[in-house]
This record gives C-alpha cells, sequence and structure tokens, in this order.
C-alpha cells in the first residue's frame, strides 16, 4: 500500500498531472464565465487528456536525458517506461473518440493541433528559446490561453469573441506566464547551461520573484477592479483574486526552496474550479 500512494505522490509531482487538471479549469472557468452553463464531463476529460498526453510524451522522450539533470524524474518513469507507448495510444484514442462522438470534427482538428504543437516544442520550437527571450514562456502561456476559446468550438457556439472572453484570454496567458517563470526557477542552472533565455535564466531567482510579486499586486489589482466595476462579473473577479494570493504564496515559498511553491504555480489553475463550483447556481 504504501508502495502505491509513493508511486502516486511521484507521478503527480513528476508527470504534469496538475497541469493537465489546471487547463479543465481553464475551459471549466471559461464555459461558466462566458456562457453561463456548466462544462459537461466529456468536455474536462478531453481537455486533460489532451495535455497529459503532451506531457507523457515529453517525459517518454526525456527519460535518458533526465538522469544526469533529474534522476528521481527518470527513474520513476523509466520504471514503466514500457506501458508508455499504450498509454498514450488509449490517451489519443480517447481523444479522436471523444470529440468525434460528443463534439465535432472540427474540435477534433484543433484538438490534434494543440496536441501537435505541445509535441513539436521540445524537439523543434526549444531551441528558438536560445535566440527569443523568454519564448518558451510565451509559448506554452500562449496554449494555455487559448484553451479559453476552446469550449466555444467544442459546443459549437458562433465564433465570436465577446469582452469578456477576449479578457479572460489575456488573464489566462499572463497567468500562465507568472506559473512557467516560477516553475522554471528550479531549472534555471540547466537552462543557463543551455543557453535558453527563460525569465529566470534572465533574471535570476531573486529578481524573478520580486518582479512576480510586483506584477502580481498591480496587475491583479487592476484586473480585478475592471472584472467588479466594467464586467460586474463575480466569478471572473474571484479567479483573478485566488490567482494573486496563490502567486505571492507560491514566490515566497519558491524563494524559500519550499517544493510546495512550485506545487501552488503548476496547480493554479486547479484552483479556478473552486470559486466557479462556490458560485455556481
Amino acid at each position: 500500500m504504501k508502495k502505491i500512494v509513493s508511486f502516486i505522490k511521484t507521478e503527480f509531482l513528476y508527470a504534469g498531472h496538475l497541469q493537465a487538471i489546471g487547463s479543465s479549469g481553464i475551459v471549466f472557468a471559461s464555459t461558466y464565465v462566458n456562457y453561463h452553463r456548466f462544462s459537461s464531463l466529456d468536455l474536462l476529460i478531453v481537455t486533460y487528456l489532451i495535455f497529459q498526453f503532451i506531457y507523457y510524451v515529453d517525459r517518454y522522450r526525456n527519460i535518458e536525458s533526465d538522469k544526469s539533470t533529474n534522476l528521481n524524474r527518470s527513474l520513476h518513469f523509466e520504471s514503466y517506461a514500457k506501458f508508455l507507448p499504450f498509454i498514450l495510444a488509449a490517451y489519443f484514442l480517447l481523444i479522436v473518440v471523444i470529440c468525434l462522438v460528443f463534439s465535432n470534427i472540427l474540435t477534433l482538428l484543433i484538438s490534434l493541433f494543440i496536441v501537435f504543437m505541445g509535441v513539436l516544442y521540445p524537439i523543434y520550437f526549444k531551441e528558438v528559446t536560445r535566440y527569443v527571450y523568454a519564448f518558451k514562456n510565451i509559448y506554452v502561456s500562449l496554449v494555455f490561453g487559448i484553451m479559453v476559446f476552446y469550449p466555444l468550438f467544442y459546443y459549437g457556439y458562433s465564433l465570436s469573441f465577446s469582452n469578456v472572453l477576449t479578457f479572460l484570454f489575456f488573464f489566462t496567458f499572463i497567468e500562465g506566464l507568472i506559473s512557467q517563470a516560477l516553475l522554471d526557477v528550479k531549472d534555471v542552472k540547466t537552462d543557463r547551461k543551455s543557453h535558453l533565455l527563460t525569465l529566470p535564466a534572465l533574471f535570476g531567482k531573486y529578481r524573478l520573484i520580486y518582479l512576480v510579486n510586483v506584477v502580481s499586486l498591480f496587475y491583479g489589482a487592476t484586473f480585478l477592479l475592471i472584472s467588479l466595476f466594467l464586467f460586474n462579473n463575480l466569478s471572473l473577479s474571484s479567479l483573478v483574486l485566488i490567482s494573486m494570493i496563490l502567486n505571492i504564496y507560491a514566490a515566497k515559498d519558491i524563494k524559500d526552496s519550499k517544493i510546495f511553491g512550485y506545487l501552488l504555480s503548476a496547480g493554479k489553475y486547479d484552483s479556478w474550479f473552486v470559486p466557479i463550483i462556490l458560485l455556481m447556481h
């Protein structure tokens, strides 16, 4: 039993599940904020599968290379590496089936495009981060930002971009930048050695954390006022407030080299389920 619990804890720590569930948190919030309806379970599942597929591909590719930089992660995935191709095949098949059964061919094409972009990043686009400042942070954050539009296509709504939807896109994108910047702090030495121009590699750990705190407070306060007084949207305001608080707490823990700070950053979008569920009526 202890081995099973230990495996699950390690799996959640290294396999990207928190961020994959967080992607479902984004579409869950977007569906409620923009369309005043609850997300169906199939939408949440397929969103999770898309992102978890991307993370599993990345971990599978890096089992050997991780041995020199993250041995514990490498050993964890090596323990079930022979099963990963079958897991990936099952995930891919489920993505296709769910999209075709519960949605439409356009959603399937968009889903495959997201998978394609996610899988290609470490293979081709990672090198761009050697030449373009913060390219990795921007690239990943854009993918998360795009997910606010995913329910629009999944449910077949007419293509229209409201002010609230546009606001939610920029908010999700900026929150992604903050989360990815904090998550990259743990890799700052490796990134500098590889000449990757991530935000922590550019600013250093402590200056980055100071910048995150300043940005979280000022941009968070601005977005909070906009969501409250311009949109008069309590659910949107609650997302801004909870994200601002989590950013500050995560930055504090990461500054003190506590692993909980990284978990807070990785799971920030997961927290978006909470205020929406509490405000549902």
